[in-house]
């Protein structure tokens, strides 16, 4: 369990059981063996404190509030071990559409499943409906008797039924306002937020709906949008709550979705509201789309729709549909008060805050470069601008501080090299798992051809050219372990020795017809059915070389496996395509500053002195600066190595440390303190530390 989470009711945090288990662990083995045999009344441990937390900022009624339950750090204990045993099932439990809180399912897939199947329905001229849900409180709404019902009717078994009604049933809250905790008092529905075992409870009743919504597909009750690309169409994306439904354009069969929402809402308590729901047409005009706001009582919506925190849309996103990422750069900077952080503070508060920012949305679109740019503002604004709105110097391109600090920056990601980096894991996910966006995408681009040689064509959806943008990116890194040749490409895959046959036998692929053949499709290919022209005796020799050579590399009992070659786990992460993505560039590598045990701030002042960036009068003078540029102890020219190492005051300060370090001799550049210091590190390995931190 995560730590620096808030404790329930009797004050014992997480850290107190994991600090003390010697002490504590044969009384909590003890709690488990009596829970497992049914000894325990759970209601002693099954109470909690409700907190209040603000949605919005300024909240004044009830509605804007998220009510938490603080529970008891031993109750969550229980419910977090039944959590870990139902993991390996999940997957299996819940159908495809549902996203939520489910390992290898990402929050994004039924994001870019709703783009494709939108672009699909409106450039193929097939109208459509979607219909946005709302669902009030939807976790305190649940109905108990029908959880229990969905654990029967999934042929749980009966002791695991009853261990989740002995947490459902008999449990009791206080509300806790304006720091006084209220009467405790029995809850009568709902599971509590707070809770380990919550997620998948609610999973479990929103499935249901789901379930419903395909069965009556599977009856022609409806039909949902895309049906060219999945069997009956796609009718329903969820995530926990949030709820997506298409549809075709058919008055008939839309009031049968209404019909099947409220039977939903009868049997498992969940409300729908209506008002705040909306509806969009896809295609349809507008007396379609207003004849079902009507029958629905919901507000008709406007692409893009926000979906999940992202706007979707059929169509590509403009500049000013990113707005609102500019408004949340705004609110964290002005959270943070610039001139009250050194510049360690604000480098941290760059990288740690204000570059995840846009990271979730990056992830599924290109983004253009003007607003790119737009998000870099902020970001150079708060690192380099000590006094609020105050202008500030900036001393180096931006460019250079979004440069690991192995290649000479700070460490700040440049966003678009992190933009391209999230994109290509989803070549990763096409080749490497299953799902509902994986169905799509196969059944909408690759029916032809393979996805390592699909061509971009004018009618492909706006995030499908972007993954086509970054496809070099990602073939870069992948590796294929050839087998029985079922997955890798005979002609442009490198089957083990660093080259394709595409590049070693060229004549023989321009002639070639089925040029994106599996290398298991060689043996029945021949020179007279799969080549344009008739062989001569010098092509029938390369074709028996290259089909000798790849036999020779079959191994028939095992498929072919797909590895990422740039991380030592094999597995795709953001960060290694980031590295490779930086592999060009050239920088000083300041590594004995960033591996010093100075300050942070102290350790960027350096840095800045390695790039001759300081705010002296030379720098400032360059800056068309009016005042006087020699320095004010004495007539020489002011500069970052003159204040530091050549003014007189700064040898008398340098010949006092070496005094007490035992030496005469002193540094009078940068690269000559860097061998000095170095010289004393065996003997006072503080010594950055102190002489730095005090000189600085």
């Amino acid at each position: 369990m995560k730590h620096n989470k808030a404790p329930g009711p009797d004050n014992i945090p997480i850290e107190f059981f994991q600090s003390c288990w010697g002490i504590v662990k044969d009384d909590v083995k003890m709690l488990f063996d009596w829970f497992y045999k049914d000894e325990i009344d759970v209601e002693r441990l099954n109470y909690g404190i409700i907190t209040l937390l603000p949605k919005v900022v300024g909240a004044d009624k009830i509605q804007q509030f998220r009510p938490i339950c603080l529970l008891r750090c031993t109750y969550k204990l229980i419910t977090k071990v039944l959590t870990i045993r139902l993991e390996p099932f999940v997957d299996m439990l819940f159908s495809r559409n549902q996203n939520a809180f489910i390992k290898g399912r990402d929050i994004m897939d039924g994001i870019m499943s709703l783009h494709e199947i939108l672009h699909y329905s409106y450039s193929r001229k097939k109208p459509g409906i979607v219909l946005k849900l709302d669902f009030e409180k939807a976790y305190d709404k649940v109905n108990w008797d029908f959880l229990l019902e969905c654990h029967v009717k999934r042929n749980f078994n009966p002791k695991w039924v009853g261990w989740i009604k002995s947490i459902l049933v008999g449990g009791t809250v206080s509300v806790k306002l304006n720091d006084e905790v209220g009467e405790y008092f029995q809850s009568a529905k709902g599971v509590r937020q707070g809770d380990p075992l919550s997620p998948f409870l609610f999973n479990l009743a929103a499935d249901c709906l789901t379930k419903m919504v395909l069965n009556a597909q599977e009856n022609g009750l409806f039909k949902g949008l895309a049906c060219d690309l999945v069997e009956h169409g796609v009718a329903i994306l969820q995530y926990a709550d949030d709820t997506i439904l298409c549809f075709e354009d058919n008055p008939r069969e839309v009031l049968n979705i209404k019909l099947l929402l409220y039977l939903f809402e009868i049997m498992s308590g969940l409300k729908i509201n209506f008002l705040k729901s909306e509806i969009f047409s896809v295609g349809a005009d507008d007396n379609t789309v207003r004849k079902y706001s009507e029958m629905f009582n919901c507000e008709i919506g406007s692409f893009p729709i926000k979906y999940l925190g992202v706007p979707v849309s059929y169509a590509g996103l403009k500049s000013c549909d990113w707005m609102f990422v500019d408004d949340k750069f705004v609110s964290h900077g002005e959270s943070w008060i610039s001139e009250t952080l050194s510049s360690g503070g604000r480098l941290i508060k760059v990288n740690a805050v204000l570059s995840h920012i846009p990271s979730y949305y990056m992830s599924m679109f290109l983004i253009n470069k003007s607003t790119l740019e737009r998000w870099d503002k902020p970001r150079r604004k708060f690192f380099w601008h000590r006094n609020g709105n105050k202008k500030g110097y900036h001393m180096v391109k931006w460019g250079k501080i979004c440069r690991s600090k192995n290649k000479g920056g700070l460490g700040v990601k440049d966003l678009r090299k992190q933009n391209i980096s999230l994109l290509t894991k989803w070549w990763w996910k096409l080749e490497k798992k299953e799902g509902l966006w994986q169905d799509i995408v196969r059944a909408k681009y690759l029916k032809k051809s393979p996805a390592m040689m699909i061509k971009q064509k004018a009618n492909d959806s706006p995030c499908w050219k972007a993954l086509l943008k970054v496809r070099e990116n990602y073939i870069a890194g992948r590796g294929i372990r050839m087998n029985k040749g079922d997955v890798a490409n005979l002609w442009s895959d490198d089957l083990g020795d660093n080259f394709s046959m595409k590049d070693k036998f060229p004549d023989l692929f321009e002639i070639c017809i089925e040029q994106n053949n599996t290398v298991d499709k060689i043996e029945s290919m021949n020179p007279c059915n799969s080549f344009r022209r008739r062989f001569n005796s010098d092509m029938q020799m390369r074709w028996d070389e290259l089909k000798n050579y790849v036999v020779s590399k079959l191994d028939k009992e095992k498929s072919d496996e797909i590895f990422w070659k740039l991380d030592s786990t094999h597995e795709y992460t953001t960060k290694s395509m980031y590295r490779w993505l930086e592999r060009n560039l050239v920088g000083s590598n300041h590594r004995w500053i960033w591996k010093s045990r100075m300050p942070l701030k102290i350790q960027i002042f350096m840095w800045q002195m390695c790039q001759d960036a300081i705010l002296t009068r030379d720098n400032l003078k360059k800056r068309n600066w009016q005042g006087d540029p020699t320095c004010s102890f004495c007539d020489q020219k002011e500069s970052a190595q003159h204040i530091m190492f050549l003014c007189p005051v700064a040898r008398v300060v340098w010949r006092t440390v070496g005094s007490m370090l035992g030496t005469e001799d002193v540094p009078n550049s940068m690269w000559q303190y860097y061998a000095w210091i170095n010289s004393f590190l065996p003997s006072c390995p503080d010594v950055y530390t102190i002489g730095m931190a005090a000189i600085c």
